[in-house]
């Protein structure tokens, strides 16, 4: 009797001893069974009908079926400040429990760095997600307007739509007046995405805009072959052929200066280098975040979900969670002269 009894002590020892070598598998396999019957929302800072809602619509078609348990997952939009409504929702008001991501405009984690008084959240904190990639976009204005290169711009304002006052449409018109040069006033108000600010360029109401996606202005085949608009420059991605192919787009990163102006712009341009953040409340378990990551970068890798983003002329080079992590905690390591210069572009802010 003893000697089993001693057996069986041996035998939950060893039980437990596993148990606390392998926590994370034993939480992995627990949140595995969370998602099965419940519903995911992305919930979108941008109206329908814009490249954030397009990449969201796709992952929530495909990513199911890599989650243990395939649960559902709609998209939901939910516009304002610059999708600062959404971070919140998902920060302050949705359940932590990893039923709720949003998908926020690019220049957001970096608003409590650069002083943005709505920005009440610690973006080291949050549980960043992998993005499907960094943004190449174009300072775009129509073809009737009377500037056709950047040193026109220099000398003729340009009246450019933007989303908010702290849109990663505003920070790069800045920067690309800042170091560039350029004249450039922005109109804010185009909530709806940049469709909305595309829409006005069309109707006369502004120039352009500061920084059209690539993938956008493919997706207006119209709009390159009767050269209705004019691509004064390019920045975000690497250097793009077929870009510069349609009437010699020059590269913005060839222009700007060794020094100050260089650490400011490469500083700004973090939020291209991150396309299109998704994030997760910081309460939410890391092992739900690890679950929704890994299902996002394996439906990144699916031929399907390429070919169903390029319909959309969307373009997916993923960014994995780790490096999105490692941008943001780069930027804001950065020196505090460069971040007060680019504080400085912020001086409209609320």
């Amino acid at each position: 009797m003893l000697r089993h009894a001693r057996a069986s002590l041996r035998v939950l020892c060893f039980a437990t001893a596993l148990a606390g070598l392998f926590p994370f598998q034993n939480a992995r396999a627990q949140d595995g069974n969370f998602y099965a019957g419940k519903t995911v929302k992305i919930i979108v800072g941008y109206a329908p009908g814009s490249s954030y809602d397009g990449f969201a619509r796709v992952i929530a078609q495909f990513a199911p079926q890599y989650i243990p348990g395939q649960p559902h997952m709609v998209v939901e939009n939910m516009p304002g400040a610059g999708s600062l409504t959404a971070l919140n929702f998902a920060v302050n008001i949705a359940p932590q429990d990893g039923t709720v991501i949003a998908a926020i405009g690019a220049t957001l984690p970096f608003g409590p760095l650069l002083g943005e008084k709505s920005a009440r959240f610690d973006a080291l904190k949050l549980n960043w997600l992998p993005s499907p990639g960094s943004d190449t976009s174009a300072l775009t204005v129509w073809h009737t307007v009377p500037v056709k290169t950047l040193e026109d711009a220099k000398k003729t304002e340009l009246i450019l739509a933007s989303n908010a006052i702290t849109g990663s449409s505003s920070l790069y018109g800045r920067l690309l007046a800042e170091v560039l040069g350029l004249k450039i006033r922005l109109v804010y108000g185009y909530t709806g995405g940049v469709s909305d600010a595309l829409l006005a360029t069309e109707k006369g109401e502004v120039h352009g805009h500061p920084s059209v996606s690539w993938g956008v202005i493919k997706s207006r085949a119209d709009w390159l072959r009767d050269h209705k608009v004019r691509l004064l420059t390019y920045f975000g991605g690497p250097k793009n052929p077929e870009l510069e192919a349609y009437d010699g787009a020059v590269y913005a990163d060839d222009l700007v200066k060794p020094g100050p102006d260089r650490q400011l712009w490469d500083l700004g341009m973090a939020p291209s280098t991150l396309g299109r953040p998704y994030v997760m409340g910081p309460g939410v378990p890391k092992e739900r975040v690890a679950i929704i990551a890994d299902a996002m970068m394996k439906a990144f890798a699916n031929p399907e979900v390429k070919a169903a983003a390029a319909r959309q002329q969307l373009e997916i080079d993923p960014l994995s969670r780790e490096k999105v992590q490692d941008v943001i905690e780069k930027t804001y390591a950065s020196p505090k002269e460069t971040v007060d210069r680019l504080v400085g572009l912020f001086g409209e802010r609320k």
